[in-house]
């Protein structure tokens, strides 16, 4: 969206909001064997990368779409910009930058005001939440010669 006030002053706002929600359902473990994939329950234990690492194969998880998280993308980004500008001279700008960028991931909203104002509820709540907010300024001039 772009207002321009005057011939010198304008105002533009630039916002994007993306959401993301995979589902792809069982889990499959491939038998290189037998050439097939066969369906594991999600009730079914594992072992972690880490506990292989670290010799702890006597601990097994049970399998949650939580622990994949490449595999199920639950998503959500908001993307904010508004840009003051104001020409003070032929050519030249200076312009005031807010941006805003919000993302939550591993968790799904019902709706986008669910989504401003959600925060992890405890430590086994495994998604997160990247917040930054930024004010830039910039300025052109252009030299007579």
């Amino acid at each position: 969206m772009n207002y321009i006030h005057s011939r010198k002053t304008s105002i533009q706002l630039y916002a994007e909001y993306y959401t993301n929600n995979n589902n792809f359902g069982q889990y499959y473990e491939y038998q290189d064997s037998i050439k097939f994939y066969d369906e594991i329950e999600a009730s079914s234990l594992y072992y972690t990368y880490e506990d292989i690492l670290t010799g702890q194969i006597d601990v097994e998880l049970e399998l949650s779409p939580q622990d994949h998280v490449y595999h199920y993308t639950k998503d959500q980004i908001l993307n904010l910009n508004l840009v003051l500008n104001y020409e003070f001279r032929p050519g030249s700008n200076v312009y005031v930058v807010y941006s805003v960028y919000r993302d939550v991931v591993g968790k799904q909203m019902n709706s986008f005001s669910d989504f401003l104002n959600y925060t992890p509820h405890d430590d086994t709540d495994l998604s997160e939440v990247n917040f930054t907010q930024s004010l830039f300024l910039k300025m052109d001039y252009w030299f007579d010669f």
